[in-house]
């Protein structure tokens, strides 16, 4: 069963219970934080609406966490009159440059009903919340003495007697990294004193990553985002076989409805990742790419390609041959018998 769509949806199914809890969290912690404060309409401003949005989160253990969260829906809003700057690489809660109202979605206070939210501070949706939180996100942690990374804007380093520090910041999510667990509960301390945060402790699950533990060394390995991504096409109860297709094996075109019945660029596509590294068995392609080469051989070659050619110039991507019987490519390109299917999958690191 997916997450609930609306509150409505979530209030009508069996965990009715748990998402009305977690709409309680969520909004003792807006008001806690003084978000907004009720005013009448003003004349000149249209209400920008809410909704709740809701994520039943696994943890590794296989124990969930019911979530709830206030969206803005920040596609009404008019550049220029209800906000400007937008940018930012991430982030929520920080004073506005603008007044923004927003009728918060099923709290409503008794007696004022007529009455709209005038919001103090960002909350998730509006056009700039990601920058109002990462302006504060940034004083915060350059007051704590940490600097920003010149390369990655999300990511400051500091030491703490001696021991290196990192923060990574992923929208609200802060994400740190520690020579030593003192340094760590040192830098959670001072941010407690500053922002209202959560201690999740140890990290188990990040950006669909699981992290383990064992033996003095961290494992990173992706079981849970597949597990998803199984349920995602109702493939969670498919039988595993050895190779993807049979050598040899005959094709047949399907028909339309099959083609919507059996998706295959969206899982697909869910799988795919950028590489660092090219490793090509092509001794042609490799040239062309290294070569700032324009004959008429190469016109047909479409002009987005060529972007390959400027890249491996500036030495952002590495071009290495590998030989034929080496390539872990074929996995993905033609049917393997077991033994050549399987060499290919420990190439590329998949158990």
């Amino acid at each position: 069963m997916g997450d609930p769509i609306s509150r409505s949806d979530a209030l009508a199914g069996p965990d009715a219970a748990h998402w009305q809890q977690a709409m309680d969290s969520e909004f003792k912690s807006l008001i806690k934080n003084d978000i907004w404060t009720l005013v009448n309409k003003p004349a000149d401003r249209q209400v920008i609406g809410s909704k709740w949005v809701f994520k039943l989160k696994k943890r590794a253990d296989g124990s969930t966490r019911f979530k709830a969260r206030l969206v803005a829906q920040g596609f009404s809003q008019k550049h220029g009159i209800d906000y400007e700057e937008t940018f930012s690489p991430t982030i929520p809660h920080s004073t506005l440059k603008k007044c923004i109202y927003n009728n918060p979605e099923g709290f409503v206070v008794e007696g004022r009903e007529p009455q709209v939210g005038k919001l103090k501070k960002a909350i998730y949706g509006l056009k700039q919340a990601l920058r109002a939180w990462h302006v504060k996100a940034n004083q915060i942690l350059q007051e704590l003495g940490f600097k920003k990374c010149p390369y990655e804007p999300c990511l400051f380093v500091k030491a703490v007697n001696g021991k290196l520090v990192i923060v990574g910041v992923y929208v609200d999510d802060l994400l740190l990294f520690a020579d030593c667990i003192q340094a760590a509960e040192s830098v959670i301390t001072s941010l407690e004193q500053t922002i209202s945060i959560r201690n999740l402790g140890e990290i188990s699950e990040y950006l669909g990553i699981r992290v383990q533990r064992k033996d003095g060394a961290i494992m990173l390995d992706q079981s849970l985002y597949l597990e998803r991504v199984l349920q995602r096409f109702q493939h969670q109860d498919c039988n595993p076989v050895s190779t993807p297709m049979e050598p040899g094996a005959k094709l047949s075109t399907p028909s339309v409805s099959q083609v919507h019945e059996l998706p295959c660029r969206e899982p697909i596509g869910s799988l795919m990742k950028g590489p660092i590294d090219v490793y090509c068995d092509n001794q042609g392609a490799r040239l062309i790419a290294s070569n700032d080469s324009s004959g008429s051989r190469f016109k047909h070659v479409e002009i987005q390609y060529h972007l390959t050619r400027t890249q491996v110039a500036n030495k952002i991507i590495k071009i290495h041959h590998i030989g034929t019987r080496e390539m872990p490519a074929d996995i993905l390109t033609k049917a393997l018998p077991a033994s050549r299917h399987n060499f290919c999958k420990h190439q590329l690191g998949i158990l």
